[in-house]
């Protein structure tokens, strides 16, 4: 695998692929609209040769300033790799993200740099990832933070916010008395304290759905529960844990390897029909007596192909109604997006009217999807239903990637500013909310799906 960018003063150009024979390394990159290709030779201090880019050409010199990143991400190197890297991010971000002090001063961004150095010495890995990633979020943006290494000791529990409750809503089987529980404290400090820590670790300026569902998510996250100061040790959890009207009790639950595969006990009754299938990231199925198609959008990948079927599958069967479910999207390529499945729908009259055309949303719909969503809005007669989008349509998006020079950590940033909302709030607010309480979640209801087979 080749992988990289190319940070020149004309931007950024990552790299797409490559070729090594012998010491002669071939590497390609592509950025605004130019592809390019590298050719030379590798040595001991570096690497140079020759690059065409488009109509120009010519010759590079590339020297080794540090000692090569670990392959795989680490949190185990000394006080003094830790302060070198932390040096690292303070010069390098703010160079590479294009507005790093829209929401953080560059004084009170140096001044944290400051005392993160000055705690780094004292601190163990977990705590350092913490600070380090805590400054990365100042900017402000949700794609601007610093990747979780892969050894995070995950926690085999999920917990989710509902109203200002926390519930359990799955579990190893090991743990399958803590299902539906409601979450009271972790290693004794009380569950609202732990997240107000968490919080640090959300982009403030992003919505409070996108930084309430990542709280959700490093809420069973064993190192970043040890780096916040909430456990003493990274490799378990106690959570305190009380059924409705029963004794609080508590539970151990010990973190797994990230390649250990792990049986879950989920909190509702039947699954939704969103959850009833294997996730395989685009499926589709007819809903006879409420003459629907639904949708279940969950991943871009082979988009093209996958959109195709679907519109097929609408010209045969004729729905009266289109639902389109985007919630927990995650991303991929919006311009895919919009030319393979927007547009077409657009196109389609008996489809894209007021009444017709649904697109669910939950503050989880995020990057390219949450730019669909609005694109839905603006380019269709869709109506959006479901929870307000997280990410905000106005904002600095299109991430890039460095590395680290010692733990290896990738610090993804943002590297050009989006507006998906031409008018209106900058928020993706849906035109029916439909967030589903925790009676509802746990019974397998839907109240946002429901919400469109009824509308007449």
């Amino acid at each position: 695998r080749y992988g990289g960018s190319l940070v020149t003063s004309v931007g950024p150009f990552a790299i797409t692929g490559g070729r090594l024979v012998g010491s002669v390394l071939t590497l390609q990159f592509s950025g605004g609209g130019t592809a390019g290709v590298f050719t030379g030779t590798l040595a001991s201090g570096g690497f140079g040769g020759t690059f065409t880019a488009g109509s120009d050409s010519g010759s590079f010199s590339l020297q080794r300033k540090t000692k090569p990143p670990p392959i795989v991400p680490t949190l185990d190197v000394s006080s003094l790799e830790w302060q070198d890297d932390l040096a690292y991010l303070a010069r390098e971000l703010p160079s590479l993200h294009p507005n790093p002090y829209r929401f953080v001063s560059p004084l009170a961004f140096d001044a944290e740099i400051t005392s993160v150095a000055q705690k780094l010495p004292r601190e163990n890995g977990d705590q350092a990832y913490f600070d380090l990633d805590r400054i990365a979020n100042s900017i402000g943006d949700a794609h601007t933070y610093i990747e979780l290494p892969p050894d995070d000791a995950d926690l085999p529990i999920d917990v989710q916010r509902f109203g200002n409750e926390y519930r359990v809503t799955d579990a190893a089987t090991s743990d399958v008395g803590a299902v539906g529980a409601q979450v009271l404290a972790v290693d004794g400090v009380p569950v609202s304290a732990v997240r107000q820590r968490l919080l640090s670790l959300t982009p403030s300026p992003e919505t409070a759905w996108l930084r309430e569902s990542r709280v959700d998510g490093f809420m069973t996250i064993g190192m970043v529960l040890h780096g916040a100061g909430v456990t003493s040790s990274r490799g378990e959890a106690t959570f305190a844990l009380q059924r409705h009207g029963a004794k609080p009790f508590t539970i151990v639950v010990q973190a797994i390897a990230a390649d250990h595969n792990v049986r879950y006990v989920h909190a509702w009754r039947k699954p939704p029909l969103y959850a009833s299938l294997p996730s395989s990231g685009f499926w589709f199925v007819l809903l006879a007596a409420d003459h629907t198609v639904y949708c279940r959008f969950e991943s871009y990948r082979h988009l093209a192909q996958n959109a195709l079927a679907l519109l097929q599958f609408i010209r045969e069967v004729q729905p009266s109604k289109l639902v389109i479910d985007m919630r927990g999207n995650g991303g991929g390529s919006y311009t895919d997006g919009l030319n393979d499945l927007i547009l077409p729908i657009a196109a389609m009259p008996n489809i894209n009217r007021t009444g017709h055309l649904f697109v669910l949303v939950d503050q989880d719909t995020f990057s390219a999807a949450m730019a669909n969503a609005a694109q839905f809005r603006y380019d269709t007669h869709a109506l959006l239903v479901g929870q307000v989008i997280g990410e905000r349509p106005n904002s600095y998006q299109e991430p890039r990637q460095f590395t680290l020079p010692n733990t290896g950590l990738i610090v993804r940033y943002s590297t050009r500013f989006y507006a998906f909302a031409p008018s209106g709030p900058n928020e993706v607010i849906p035109d029916h909310i439909a967030s589903p309480t925790w009676r509802q979640f746990a019974e397998g209801k839907d109240p946002a799906l429901a919400w469109t087979l009824d509308w007449h």
